[in-house]
């Protein structure tokens, strides 16, 4: 004797219901994810050269900062010796900084924030970014506290 067995009125829908509800909440939180992963990722070059920068200027490396400026930014700048003359005159050593707004698009990445300065002065900051022909980013413009690169 095979007795089927029944389940209440309304039990299978309500299951079937909440199961899908739970996949599509699952699909949206990875969906996000996703994307947050991918916009990530097609950062990192920009910030890591964002960051590298201002790791090397904070570290007095200004060998390391000046090689990753354009060549038009070189040019202006001169030399790393310049750049490190330059931090110094305006006091513009750099002790510690974050990032509220970070794009790339079209070869073209800006970098806007603040900058914590070595003397406790807190000032905005803007660095600014171009893809070269070998698809390495370079500095184009930077600007903290009263030392900007456009001055020159």
């Amino acid at each position: 004797m095979n007795a089927k067995r029944k389940n209440a009125p309304g039990t299978t829908t309500t299951r079937n219901v909440l199961f899908s509800i739970l996949v599509a909440i699952a699909l949206v939180i990875v969906g996000v994810g996703g994307i947050f992963l991918l916009v990530t990722k097609l950062l990192e070059p920009v910030s890591t050269v964002v960051d590298s920068f201002l790791e090397n200027v904070h570290d007095g490396d200004y060998e390391s900062a000046f090689d990753l400026l354009s060549p038009g930014l070189k040019i202006r700048v001169e030399d790393a010796d310049r750049l490190a003359l330059l931090v110094e005159e305006y006091s513009a050593q750099p002790a510690s900084w974050r990032f509220y707004d970070q794009s790339a698009k079209n070869g073209y990445g800006r970098y806007l924030g603040n900058v914590t300065l070595a003397n406790g002065e807190s000032v905005p900051i803007t660095i600014m970014l171009e893809l070269n022909a070998d698809h390495l980013w370079h500095i184009t413009h930077f600007e903290w506290g009263i030392l900007n690169s456009n001055d020159w």
